[in-house]
């Protein structure tokens, strides 16, 4: 087979092919992440593969539907993910994680019902070769220091043209046992030959620099039951077929060592960047200080259009947790297309150990970096369902190729290649978002197509796997098709354009945001919201924008638009609890401050921003409890000393207990550097202690020596007893008459 000519494939076939080599290889930078080029290759392309599929059908006059009853399943289930916006809380935003699954279901599509010849294992095994080509060399690029990838972000360890590691661990564990595979088939060393060997090559190199070991251990796991279903499928075919197996034991055995070195000799990264860190909070008021000195300064606290690349699985019970509780609130038909997302901080499992030690990140995981997880929260119980019955189509398509056990060397290569793909694929689905990136979902969708169409040949299992002709007598029914993926893929093209122009807008506004240049980033994030206004995070950082500029009330209406979007956003209610606070509205600067404190009960902000409020109110015992308790969460020195001050000057000024006040001023003193903010608690420090003193002596009826007085009284003559100003870097607190109609407070 190696030696025929690549068949005359319909268009839509091709656009698979193209798609495989060129998508792992789209790492353009203008983006705040790879994954934006990727979704709209995939989509656009998937987008022309339906149109394309459809014109060629009514050319054709017909075409054969192959292992119908997994390709009806299929149908089912992505057809369902695909209408699954329709009930999402923001329908704009979730059309675009809606159009990802109907680009998936468009490729299993033309590999199941092709228009034209069906889609050959090897041929896309090539393409596969020149996407891992492209994919390691890029990896190899960064590995020799190469900066054209990382000019703004750069995540830990050598990902080349992956956001994170784990990211490009996904796609190299699917795609090479594919390339493996083929290359097994291969008897004649030609440039076929050689493509393949260099993809291998490569992607091995790589694969070393980006695996962990979980990932190390799903790809020994998925290899070996490949090759035990292999050499279970093979035992009843000719002579030949268990020196296949032999020739694949090579390939496969480059990748299983080149992982295993990789392991042992390249040091993993400990700590995460900001490229892939969860969201990172402002930690004090003080922020922009030294910012207008420092021309290299990275300010990353605001929504970075980045996915989070956790290092390892502490994390894990959280988000399994926040699945189950999102997954009660809607258990049938799930929150639909980007539930996760738009719902995920609503809720919050505090108990979650943690969670509770996260105090400079915010815990909104962009992803719950596990398909299955998803899929049980945003299509709910019908979509997993109609997911896992496919799943099992498929399977059992294998065991029934393994129970006849009649296939050939030639067969037996590719039929371990694609089986390998799709076990690692489905367990890495446990733990990694594989689904939601373009190289990797590419992959495992047409590998996994591909084996159940290759399964069903032997059309041995009945109607279940038989090959059906449609359209071939009806005009109209041919026409109905055609019709349907047109317009399908004609109605993704609209939105996931104006989301790639709306996320390049945005990319530079991160940019700039990153390089403090806030007035600028506006302009930017203004034109994003825009082209595409299905982003809260986009609406939020313009809202901040401003006030970092001193705008501060032209942020309410993207507040508030922003919250329709993702209501349950910390960042996002405590900004907007600050505008209300600026515009006088404090039933309003309340309300978003306590739902800001729900949702992120470590988000330093939130706390500025409630506890401000309640002050404005008079609640200054509220205010003093609400830093209590946040500092009794454990957080760390120095933000501890930051909240200890802020007690001491509500119950120096407002509460009248200078003892407590004492007592909060000290430990402030003790968790804060050397400065001037600790000059001026010691200050403060000084004057209780004097206070104290000299209230002590004046019970007693006995006179106060001169160094007890006031500074105040030293200095102008009039005793006021204590200062009412707050140290640098703490929020400005109300005067001691309660502003019932609200206060400006500081700004953030």
């Amino acid at each position: 087979m190696t030696s025929e000519k690549t068949p005359r494939y319909a268009v839509s076939t091709w656009l698979v092919l193209i798609m495989t080599a060129a998508i792992p290889v789209v790492a353009l930078t203008g983006f705040s992440n790879f994954e934006r080029g990727r979704q709209a290759v995939l989509v656009l392309g998937a987008a022309a593969a339906l149109i394309s599929w459809g014109l060629g059908l009514m050319r054709r006059r017909g075409a054969t539907v192959h292992a119908v009853g997994v390709a009806g399943l299929g149908g089912a289930f992505f057809a369902m993910a695909g209408a699954s916006f329709l009930w999402s809380s923001a329908p704009i935003f979730g059309v675009l994680s809606a159009s990802t699954w109907v680009a998936l279901g468009a490729l299993v599509w033309v590999v199941l019902f092709p228009v034209g010849p069906a889609l050959r294992a090897g041929d896309w095994a090539l393409s596969v070769a020149l996407g891992l080509i492209g994919a390691g060399a890029l990896g190899l690029y960064d590995a020799a220091g190469g900066d054209l990838l990382t000019p703004v972000w750069n995540p830990p360890g050598i990902a080349g043209g992956f956001d994170g590691l784990g990211f490009a661990a996904a796609y190299y564990l699917v795609a090479l046992p594919v390339v493996a595979g083929a290359l097994a088939r291969e008897s004649k060393r030609g440039a076929r030959f050689g493509v393949l060997a260099a993809g291998l090559a490569l992607g091995t190199l790589h694969t070393a620099l980006v695996v962990g070991p979980m990932d190390a251990l799903v790809l020994v796991v998925g290899v070996a039951l490949a090759l035990g279903l292999g050499l279970a499928a093979g035992r009843r075919g000719e002579s030949g077929a268990r020196a296949g197996l032999g020739r694949l034991v090579a390939p496969l055995a480059v990748v299983v060592v080149g992982a295993a070195l990789g392991l042992a000799l390249v040091e993993r990264p400990t700590s995460p960047s900001d490229a892939t860190d969860l969201p990172r909070l402002r930690p004090s008021a003080t922020f922009l200080d030294e910012l207008a000195e420092d021309s290299s300064i990275r300010w990353p606290y605001f929504a970075i259009d980045r996915t989070e690349a956790p290092l390892d699985g502490v994390y894990r019970p959280y988000l399994n947790s926040v699945t189950r509780g999102l997954f009660e609130q809607e258990p049938v038909i799930g929150h639909g297309a980007g539930g996760w997302w738009l719902k995920q901080s609503d809720v919050i499992h505090d108990g979650d150990p943690h969670v509770r030690s996260l105090h400079p990140v915010y815990a909104a995981f962009k992803s719950p970096h596990s398909d299955f997880a998803r899929l049980s929260v945003e299509q709910g119980a019908l979509g997993v369902t109609l997911w896992a019955l496919w799943l099992l189509g498929v399977i059992l398509l294998t065991l029934g190729v393994v129970r006849r056990g009649e296939l050939s060397r030639e067969d037996v290569a590719s039929f371990v290649g694609l089986t390998a793909s799709f076990v690692v694929g489905l367990m890495l689905m446990f733990r990694s978002p594989l689904l939601e990136l373009g190289s990797s979902a590419v992959v495992w969708t047409v590998a996994t197509a591909l084996l159940a169409r290759r399964a069903a040949e032997g059309g041995h299992a009945g109607a279940w796997v038989t090959s059906v002709e449609v359209g071939h007598r009806g005009a109209v029914g041919r026409a109905l098709l055609a019709l349907v993926a047109a317009l399908v893929g004609a109605a993704m093209i609209g939105p996931t354009l104006l989301n790639t122009l709306a996320s390049l807008e945005r990319g530079h506004g991160d940019v700039l945001m990153l390089r403090t240049r806030f007035a600028e980033a506006q302009e930017q994030y203004e034109e994003a919201n825009r082209h595409y206004p299905a982003h809260a995070d986009v609406l939020y950082n313009q809202a901040l924008a401003y006030t970092l500029v001193g705008q501060t009330t032209l942020g309410e209406a993207l507040i508030a638009e922003a919250l329709e979007l993702r209501p349950y956003d910390s960042r996002i209610l405590s900004q907007g609890s600050y505008i209300a606070l600026s515009m006088h509205r404090l039933d309003t600067a309340l309300a978003r401050g306590r739902e800001a404190i729900r949702t992120g009960p470590n988000n330093l902000q939130a706390i500025d921003a409630y506890g401000a409020a309640l002050q404005r109110r008079g609640r200054y015992e509220d205010a003093a409890n609400l830093m209590s308790t946040l500092i009794k969460r454990g957080l760390p020195t120095r933000e501890a000393a930051t909240l200890h001050a802020r007690l001491g000057q509500l119950y120096d000024q407002f509460l009248e207990q200078p003892r407590r006040a004492l007592e909060h001023f000290n430990l402030a003193a003790k968790g804060m550097g050397d400065g001037p903010e600790r000059m001026l608690v010691l200050n403060r420090v000084n004057e209780l202690e004097k206070r104290i003193e000299r209230e002590r002596l004046i019970r007693e009826g006995k006179p106060i020596p001169r160094h007890l007085l006031p500074q105040e009284v030293l200095e102008e003559g009039h005793d006021h007893g204590h200062d009412h100003g707050a140290p640098p870097g703490l929020p400005e607190l109300p005067s001691a008459q309660p502003d019932t109609h609200g206060h400006q407070g500081h700004a953030h």
